[in-house]
């Protein structure tokens, strides 16, 4: 296949004077000016071939670009900004100029490169810098970069592309303060369960002298106090204690609606890490349920040092769109972005025509799947990630979407939603919480306002909970987030007053069954609260 070769404005100019003076000089009948054109073509095709040339020499001599990271797989936390280094060689005895280099990576990762032009000597390297910030949890993929490569004079340059990939895990925010620091040793020493949360109770250590209230035993009584001031009052004390506390997450593809970072399920993840930190740093043994359509995770319930990583790991990473059942490609699709992925290094003889232009989607006959899916197979252990095996409703997915996770290429939600299905997997999800041992005093669930449907299927297993002592709260998912991050960056085709209009229409509708559907989960006993709250809460409030 040939090397493609872009030309610069200097060498457009160039032929087009050519091509001028060629016609200047047939119609006046000059034949220098005629020469003196052809000349200037001549010298224009002899520095595109001069390029092409010299470019070749300095690939087989060597040229070539490294990640200086320790590892293949880096982890960050959500909206946080890492820097990367990256390295290009140039092993040839002349100087390379690079310029328009660029990072090529998936779409949630915001990756840009500190200098756009690079001037490499010869034998030497040039050490790049690359700003990665993470806008949504998950498993991603930078791929590598691309640049153009000049010599010469400079008029034509050959695009090339290193693909060289490193993957990126993306933590719930909390990973930047928490999972960073040191497990054990001299930290938790002093406190090997950590703080204790104090309620009060008949024993344990005195707290404070309060009004007495209907229901107060008289043994508690302060005479002494209460003579003093004219009133009765009572002393009240407190018991530490350690609870069980389950996190039960709504994971349903229409759930990521939105722009990345801004999207329900972003905040959802967020809130219950939160939530998870705050806990374990209480000493409470906290326990994870992940559902969808079905249930996608399930953690028990533990309190150990290393727990927050694993509910933080489990969050990220459980409620990805990579299965058939939750994704919007079909196998065809699927195929077609494995065939552009794997275009620049694998031999795709018999599947790629041989002018080597990649399919376009819904292009590839169905034949050729196999052929596709076997190639993939192949190079699976290439990618950052390892290639575990996704579940469909409990079958093994293809080798195509297994390719798309190796590599960390993100796969789109599917459209249709998962409400029926999600009710019920949140079904089971209570149902097992009430009946799991050790018995559960705590439990969140973090999914969008229960409407009539949704509230008839849950309202036995909700009103089951309370009546064996376990504390609900509902944490309610805002749609709000998603439409107010459109508004304020809406898409190039979308009129604004349309979008304000159609926004503010589907916030009052939201509006009115979410304050349905929290006085209905309040008759049952269940307490609602906005995503935000363990944020603003004090983690010393036993109400939390």
């Amino acid at each position: 296949m040939a090397t493609p070769v872009r030309a610069s404005v200097q060498a457009i100019g160039l032929c087009v004077a050519g091509l001028l003076m060629v016609a200047l000089g047939v119609a006046l009948n000059i034949g220098a000016t005629v020469a003196w054109g052809c000349g200037l073509w001549l010298g224009v095709g002899l520095a595109r071939a001069l390029t092409v040339f010299r470019i070749r020499t300095i690939r087989q001599a060597g040229f070539d670009m490294v990640w200086l990271e320790p590892a293949r797989v880096v982890r960050a936390a959500r909206n946080e900004t890492i820097v990367l280094k990256a390295e290009i060689r140039n092993h040839d005895s002349q100087a390379v100029h690079c310029r328009q280099l660029k990072v090529v990576a998936d779409s949630h990762l915001k990756a840009t490169l500190t200098a756009h032009d690079a001037e490499i000597p010869p034998q030497h390297s040039v050490v790049l810098e690359v700003h990665i910030e993470p806008q949504r949890v998950g498993r991603y993929g930078i791929h590598g970069l691309t640049l153009e490569v000049s010599s010469g004079p400079q008029l034509f340059s050959v695009p090339l592309s290193f693909p060289n990939p490193l993957g990126v895990e993306v933590m719930p925010h909390v990973y930047r303060h928490r999972a960073r620091s040191a497990l054990g040793g001299r930290s938790r020493r002093g406190s090997p369960h950590g703080l204790a949360r104090r309620r009060r109770g008949e024993g344990g250590e005195f707290s404070e002298i309060r009004e007495h209230q209907v229901g107060d035993p008289f043994k508690r009584i302060a005479w002494r106090a209460s003579a003093r001031r004219g009133k009765l009052l009572v002393r009240d004390y407190e018991l530490q204690e350690h609870e069980v506390v389950w996190l039960v997450l709504d994971a349903s593809v229409e759930l990521w609606a939105g722009l990345p970072g801004s999207a329900p399920l972003d905040h959802a993840i967020d809130e219950l890490a939160s939530l998870a930190d705050h806990h374990l740093a209480m000493g409470d043994s906290v326990g994870l349920i992940v559902t969808g359509a079905r249930v996608l995770s399930f953690i028990a319930p533990e309190s150990k040092p290393t727990s927050l990583g694993v509910l933080l790991e489990a969050l990220a990473f459980s409620a990805h769109t990579h299965d058939a059942d939750r994704s919007g490609l079909s196998e065809f699709e699927a195929a077609n972005w494995v065939l552009e992925h794997m275009a620049p290094t694998a031999p795709l003889s018999g599947i790629v025509p041989p002018n080597g232009t990649v399919p376009q989607v819904g292009a590839t006959p169905g034949h050729q799947l196999d052929q596709i899916s076997a190639l993939a197979r192949t190079r699976l252990s290439q990618g950052p990630f390892a290639a575990t095996a996704l579940q469909q409703s409990g079958q093994p997915s293809s080798p195509l979407r297994q390719y798309l996770a190796a590599f960390g290429i993100s796969s789109p939600a599917r459209l249709q939603q998962d409400r029926v299905k999600t009710d019920h997997a949140l079904c089971l999800a209570l149902d097992k919480i009430s009946i799991t041992r050790p018995r559960a005093t705590r439990l969140y669930v973090c999914s969008p306002t229960p409407d009539a449907t949704s509230l008839a299927t849950m309202r036995a297993s909700l009103l089951k909970l309370p009546r064996r002592h376990v504390h609900i709260t509902w944490v309610r998912v805002p749609y709000e987030y998603a439409l107010d991050a459109l508004e304020q960056h809406p898409p190039q085709t979308a009129n604004a007053d349309t979008l304000r209009a159609v926004t503010s229409a589907v916030k009052i509708r939201m509006q009115v069954l979410q304050e349905h559907g929290e006085k209905s989960l309040r008759r049952l006993g269940v307490r609602v609260q906005p995503v935000g709250f363990a944020h603003r809460a004090t983690f010393r409030d036993p109400e939390l």
